[in-house]
């Protein structure tokens, strides 16, 4: 592939150490041809022994004829094509065409596909490109329901990512990890009763694609145990696939929103209602929460309508697993790339589920849940994974 050279190193018309670019050369040639020709005529002018005319014709059929070695027009413009230089345009791709008749590097590993952006992610499935931004993640002071853990600030994400279009089912966790923990259906959100299961399945992610796992666990099945991986300075460095964290689920959650929810505000009789007795016409079009769903039962996912970017259930159905460890109070100072805590007892969760009531599914509310959180607390909990994006 030709990364921007003139010449490909084995190319016969490649300019080497010491030589004369081939251009340049034939214009030399040309020119010694041009004074000769001009001293012949001048020559047989002087001698006077034949016709000027007769001398500048027979130079000419000779000139046609090659005997001068002249090269023709369409050498040149032959010469001049090659020599165009062509700049593969790879920023910010990691696979598809340069526009140079090669492709941009590393490429995809098995099982996965280049997007249009020149992105790769697994072939089954739908994943969805969120761009790299700046919001304010939390909630303002007068949002209804507002909880003490939402501090309004200002958070900056660097890297674009791509993110799983919805939580994964059952059936799918089951195809790839040879178990099923627990779920409603086939279709439903898997519940796993850990974060690490999720963190061992985005490990599996990775090593059918060949990337490098943003996890180290131990162990296998319920009993499986993960951390993150210390080859990684942040989650964000890591080019496998991970749990997203806690801001760039918030992120995607809003979709350039700044209200309750993606659909806009609860109504103010709703967001003070935790009997779920109330209907919501905010709520129940995006999500399944305790009142659409009185059998505490989750959905199969997809159903609803998606936010902004595509992105299903964000709301309600199942609770989701971040990658962050717990920590009350983000404080209000503006942060780029945040990654949480560096240790903690448990972990964020995000979204609500359908046994939420309308203060758990905001975009803004945030719980966890650990090994010494109360028994029964788990609720329904599953999870997306994301990768990050050149």
């Amino acid at each position: 592939m030709n990364s921007g050279n003139t010449r490909e190193p084995n190319d016969p018309h490649g300019v080497h150490e010491g030589e004369t670019p081939a251009p340049l050369e034939r214009g030399l040639a040309r020119a010694a041809i041009l004074a000769a020709f001009a001293s012949a005529i001048l020559a047989a002018c002087e001698a006077e022994t034949r016709p000027i005319g007769d001398a500048a014709g027979d130079l000419l059929d000779a000139a046609e004829a090659g005997e001068f070695g002249l090269p023709d027009a369409g050498e040149d413009a032959a010469t001049e094509e090659d020599a165009v230089t062509c700049s593969p345009q790879c920023a910010g791709r990691e696979c598809g065409e340069d526009q140079c008749g090669g492709a941009c590097s590393p490429g995809c590993g098995a099982g996965e596909v280049c997007t249009g952006a020149g992105h790769c992610v697994p072939s089954d499935g739908t994943w969805v490109e969120i761009p790299p931004g700046t919001f304010e993640m939390g909630s303002p002071a007068s949002e209804p329901g507002r909880l003490g853990s939402e501090h309004q600030h200002t958070v900056t994400l660097t890297r674009g990512f791509a993110m799983f279009s919805t939580e994964v089912s059952s059936a799918r966790f089951l195809a790839r990890m040879g178990y099923d923990p627990f779920s409603d259906c086939g279709n439903c959100p898997v519940q796993v009763w850990t974060w690490h299961e999720a963190a061992a399945y985005c490990n599996a992610l990775s090593s059918s694609a060949g990337r490098p796992s943003c996890y180290d666990c131990t162990g296998g099945g319920t009993e499986v145990v993960c951390e993150s991986s210390p080859g990684f300075a942040s989650p964000y460095d890591c080019p496998g696939y991970r749990l997203p964290t806690d801001a760039e689920w918030e992120y995607a959650a809003r979709a350039g929103t700044t209200t309750a929810t993606y659909n806009g505000d609860l109504e103010p009789s709703v967001a003070i209602d935790h009997t779920c007795g109330s209907p919501s016409a905010v709520l129940d079009p995006i999500a399944w929460w305790c009142f659409n769903t009185p059998t505490y039962l989750s959905h199969e996912v997809g159903l609803k309508r998606p936010n902004g970017w595509g992105l299903y259930d964000m709301l309600g159905n199942a609770e989701e697993w971040c990658n962050d460890w717990w920590q009350v109070d983000l404080g209000a100072v503006p942060s780029t790339d945040p990654t949480g805590p560096a240790s903690g007892t448990s972990w964020v969760k995000r979204g609500g589920s359908c046994m939420s009531t309308s203060v758990g599914v905001r975009a803004s509310y945030r719980f966890h849940f650990g090994p010494d959180s109360p028994p029964g607390t788990l609720g329904v909990t599953s999870f997306r994974p994301v990768r990050s994006l050149p």
